[in-house]
This record gives structure tokens, sequence and C-alpha cells, in this order.
């Protein structure tokens, strides 16, 4: 066997494991689970029918650190080279990030120099969104698309109509405003400070999370909107219940436990609402078991350079690091023969899937991004920016990608041909 596809293997049979041992909890939940599966990268779980077998395999390499200062890339003539693209102008400074709204109608993006802006597909500035006094570090569209919230580094968040009027200032924050989210339905809004607070639309606070004392905040919500894992970079790592008020209840510090004292890298939350993925030190699955508790199902034994996961009916597709200028994409029904998605020239910095599950984009500091069909196949390469191009997402409707550098230079690239 490969030693470079043991490791996704391993981490098939936890989500496999993991499954069995919860429907096991589930059925009696008075039921103890076993709390650690796997003690080290150099074992895999073998699950037969009665028994829980570890077995000795040969061990991954650790990743090794990503490179930041590369060279210009030398792109192929014959590579399939993106045209036409169209620059969206406006912001002066550095961009935090970008988004496409739920219709794919519109780009918001939002930047140090104080402000959001959005353009229509025709590359038209519509809407200039000001009244932050410091840097704006994010800025995102409710889902339904009626709403756009900004967090910014003056230490509030602001609530906007679509069509730019301010509706509200969510103040109190003791520290600036690292980003938003909204919880699936649309009905409460995240702001990502020291401590994190959650408010209705109409600008209500409803709960104040307290526990960490960093101020860069992070935080997950699960695909129903009931559970929210919130880090920061003193590795704390807080999940919490929210009520159907927006209230919020601590369920676990897990801490200790996910991070041991290192950051978290990032989480995945599970279709099934009540399984999670923390990956820090250690990769860990855990559940949130009909008694409340939270326990962990299985863990790896060390972290897995994750960028993206796609959850497809009882299937798991991952996108990881497999070296600087590769990601591999491995599929648990297939999980001996992975896909490698190769051809940038420097480190890639940002892969994921397209919003349909049918392409991977990736942003590279070699000064492109790409489009790959999930056979490992350039479908598109974007060029014309002079820096790393680190934001990078594909359209919901998958008509169009836009791509980004760190000093403003946004473009936007329709892609429907491909269909």
């Amino acid at each position: 066997m490969n030693s470079r596809t043991i490791q996704p293997i391993i981490l098939f049979m936890l989500v496999a494991f993991s499954t069995l041992i919860l429907a096991a909890c589930q059925g009696d939940p008075d039921q103890v689970l076993v709390t650690r599966v796997v003690t080290s990268v150099a074992q895999e779980v073998i699950v037969e029918p009665t028994t829980v077998v570890v077995r000795d395999v040969t061990a991954t390499p650790e990743p090794t650190a990503v490179p930041t200062n590369t060279p210009s890339p030398t792109p192929t003539p014959d590579l399939p080279l993106a045209t036409n693209p169209i620059e969206l102008v406006g912001h002066e400074d550095v961009i935090n990030s970008i988004k496409f709204s739920p219709d794919s109608q519109l780009v918001l993006a939002s930047s140090d120099d104080g402000t959001a802006r959005i353009w229509d597909l025709q590359g038209n500035l519509r809407l200039t969104l000001t009244g932050h006094t410091e840097r704006v570090t994010d800025a995102v569209f409710s889902p339904d698309g009626s709403l756009i919230v900004t967090s910014s580094d003056d230490k509030t968040a602001r609530i906007w109509s679509v069509g730019g009027e301010l509706l509200h200032v969510l103040e109190g924050h003791s520290s600036p405003v690292n980003s938003a989210l909204f919880t699936p339905d649309g009905r409460f809004i995240i702001t990502n400070a020291r401590e994190p607070k959650i408010w209705d639309i109409d600008g209500n606070l409803l709960a104040t999370l307290e526990g960490h004392r960093s101020i860069q905040v992070r935080s997950w919500v699960s695909p129903n909107g009931q559970y929210l894992l919130t880090t920061s970079g003193d590795a704390t790592v807080l999940l919490w219940q929210i009520s159907d008020a927006g209230e919020a209840t601590l369920l676990t510090d897990l801490s200790e436990a996910a991070t041991d004292g290192s950051i978290l890298r990032n989480v995945f939350f599970l279709p099934d609402n009540i399984r999670f993925m923390t990956n820090s030190l250690d990769f860990i699955i855990w559940a949130i078991v009909p008694t409340g508790e939270v326990v962990q199902l299985a863990t790896l034994g060390h972290p897995v350079d994750l960028m993206d996961i796609n959850f497809a009916d009882e299937d798991v597709v991952l996108l990881q690091s497999a070296g600087f200028e590769v990601i591999a994409l491995q599929d648990s029904s297939d999980p001996d023969n992975p896909t490698y998605f190769e051809g940038h020239t420097s480190a890639i910095v940002k892969a994921l899937f397209s919003p349909d599950k049918d392409y991977v984009v990736t942003g590279s500091n070699d000064h492109t991004a790409r489009l790959w069909n999930l056979q490992g196949e350039t479908l598109l390469i974007f060029t014309g920016s002079e820096l790393p191009v680190r934001h990078v997402l594909v359209s919901p409707d998958e008509n169009f990608v836009v791509t980004g550098d760190r000093d403003g230079f946004i473009q936007l690239w329709n892609i429907s041909s491909l269909h």
C-alpha cells in the first residue's frame, strides 16, 4: 500500500467506525463509549463483525510547513488559460473576504480600506458600504440574500439591506470583530470577537458567549443551526447549544481534549448534525449523544492537512494537501486510488469544492488559480495577478469564478461554457 494513501484510509475508517459507535450509543443511552480507538499514526482500525482491531501500518510522514515566498509562474502555452475577465475595481487596500450572493448575481468584498463593496456580474460597482471607522474584516450575505452583515476592527458589526441601507449597528464588543456568520435558517447572526455574541436580524442581542481570552475568535455552526463551536487564539474550544429563541447554553469545554494547547485548524460538522470533526494536534471525531453528553468517537493521533470535505450520502470525499504544489482528492468509496491535482508551480494556499461538488478550485502562491474536474484535470487557469491568489470562489450557480489577491485586485470569470 502506498504510504501516501494510509492517512486518508485511516480517516475513512474512523468516520465509518464513529457511525457504528454512534448507532450503538443511540440504541442504549447508558452505553459506555470507547473514547480512543487509534493511538498512533502508525495504526489503523479494522472493524470486524464482533470486534475492533488496531493494527500497525506504515506511518505517514508529518506535514511540512508551506513556504510563502515563491517565484512567479511560468504558464505553458498549451494550458487552458481563462480569458476575458472582468476586473472589479474600487478597493484601495488589502482584501479580507469575497462572497457571492446566494442568487449568484452579486459579488461582495471587504477591505482594510474601511469599506465593503458590491458589484454586479458586468463589473459595475453597485454599492459602497461606508461607516466603519477601521478595517472591515468580513462581509457576508444572509441565506436569502436580503441582508448583509459587515464586521470591523472598530468593535462593531453592521446589518445592511442588500440595497445598502444601514439597518442596525451591533455594538458592545470588547475587541475587534473578526468575522460574522448567519445561522443556516437566517434567523440569527453570530459575531466573532473575544466574547462572541448572538443577535437576531433586528439587531437585538440574545447571548454573549464568555470563556475565550484571545481576540482571534472563529466559529462554526451545525447545518440545523442548533450547535455552535467557537475557538480562539488561546486554544480554547467551546461547544454551545442554541435554543429556538437564540439563547446559548455551554455544552462542554473541549479545549484540553481537542487542542492540547495548540490552535484549532478547522472544524467540520457532519450532515447528521450531531457528529463533528476537530483538527488540531490531533484529528478527532466527536458526537453529541441523546443525553447531551459530548463524547469522543475516534482519534487519528495527529493532524490532517484537510482543505475541504464533501459528504455525499454515505461517502466522504476529502481534499487535502499532498505537498506544496499538489492536493489530493480521496473518496471513501475507493480509498486506495486517490486523485492528485498537479500543475501549480508553487504552494496551494486554498482549495475547495464548488457548491454542487462538480469542480475543485484552487488558489496558489504561483499567482494563479485553477478550476479542475474531479478527475484531477485542469479545466481553466486564471491568470493576471501579480501576487499570490488568496481568494478564490465558485458562484452558487457554478457559472462564475472570482479570484483575488491580497492587495485588492479582484477578477470575475465566466465559466458557463463548461456546462
